[in-house]
């Protein structure tokens, strides 16, 4: 629920010479909305709250984020609503709980993540604690719409609704558990390391000549051992043939890669590389997409003529079934055939 009022900011990302009346729909919040209609309701208005409940005796599903006392001040809380509609299922996703001391707070997918503890494993040891971003506002939803299938396979076998809450601090803990874990088990509190993990070294990003960056994650001997080989047998590396060594020279492995990575392109750098079957990629950029040969190959993007912005390219869904209109068999043959 959106109010016009108070849009969500996504809309506002956009590029567009003359915005014009039907400006929300210029904006790259159209491509998270493709196949969706929408309907605006005060439902502080009675006329509102009767539309609102009209629609709720032939629906499925219910689903708010709104702050926890809101749906109920508005009159659709749950006990109503389940008598307008028993096979309703309400998924309620309030940012810290129907209850608890902080079930009036608002927020938003980094408020949630900071709440969560994420920031304070995000970015560099000497360097202050990272926003890890917007994650957790797709990764509630897919909680979100798991436990609403779950709950609608429960009304197909039962035959009635029910209530589901999804707080989203609470995902957004379950989603990080090792922090918890591990101070639970040896009382140990994780802090930030960097592009770098406990299992892997050397593991970094590298500059090549061009600008472009290198990932690299070298996580047991073989892979060190090619890593080496790709290098040219430098005479720094020897004695550094176990995952501990490594870990203690971490420092000046990066430089060295840093130094051999930055005479050339990066290009150059991931042929060798790869040719030595060193686990490496190239940092992708956003312009980097529409012509990625793996995303073209697999048909991953799709034209759509948008009512108002007109042909626009558009992520596809990044799941395949054995039927329907993009079956998994018939994809597996076109592309076996261009190879």
């Amino acid at each position: 629920m959106e109010a016009i009022q108070r849009p969500d900011g996504w809309r506002y990302n956009m590029v567009a010479p003359s915005l014009g009346p039907q400006w929300y729909e210029r904006g790259r919040y159209r491509g998270t909305n493709l196949n969706q209609r929408g309907l605006t309701l005060n439902l502080d208005s009675r006329r509102g709250r009767e539309i609102l409940e009209g629609l709720l005796r032939t629906a499925d599903v219910l689903l708010e984020n709104f702050a926890a006392s809101v749906i109920g001040r508005l009159g659709f809380d749950w006990e109503h609503v389940s008598k307008v509609n028993p096979r309703l299922v309400m998924v309620r996703m309030p940012g810290f709980g129907v209850d608890g001391p902080r079930r009036d707070q608002v927020g938003f997918g980094p408020s949630f993540a900071q709440f969560a503890g994420h920031s304070t494993l995000t970015g560099f040891a000497d360097l202050p604690p990272q926003t890890a971003g917007g994650f957790l506002d797709p990764t509630v939803g897919v909680h979100a719409a798991l436990v609403t299938m779950a709950a609608l396979e429960h009304r197909r076998l039962f035959g009635m609704g029910q209530l589901v809450e999804v707080p989203q601090i609470e995902v957004g803990v379950c989603v990080a558990p090792e922090p918890v874990i591990r101070n639970s088990l040896t009382e140990e509190i994780m802090l930030r390391t960097g592009n770098r993990a406990a299992n892997a070294a050397p593991q970094g990003v590298y500059c090549a000549a061009d600008g472009r960056w290198i990932a690299l994650s070298v996580t047991d001997d073989e892979g060190w051992r090619n890593l080496v080989k790709a290098l040219g047998e430098p005479a720094w590396a020897a004695h550094l043939d176990t995952l501990e060594a490594r870990k203690a020279a971490h420092d000046q492995l990066d430089r060295h890669l840093a130094t051999w990575i930055a005479d050339d392109t990066a290009a150059s750098k991931l042929q060798i590389f790869q040719a030595a079957d060193v686990p490496c990629a190239l940092v992708e950029q956003a312009e980097d997409f529409l012509t990625n040969r793996y995303l073209a190959g697999r048909g991953y993007f799709e034209v759509v003529d948008h009512s108002v912005v007109g042909p626009d390219t558009y992520p596809g869904w990044p799941v395949r079934f054995s039927r329907g209109a993009n079956p998994v068999a018939s994809r597996a043959v076109s592309v076996a055939g261009r190879t």
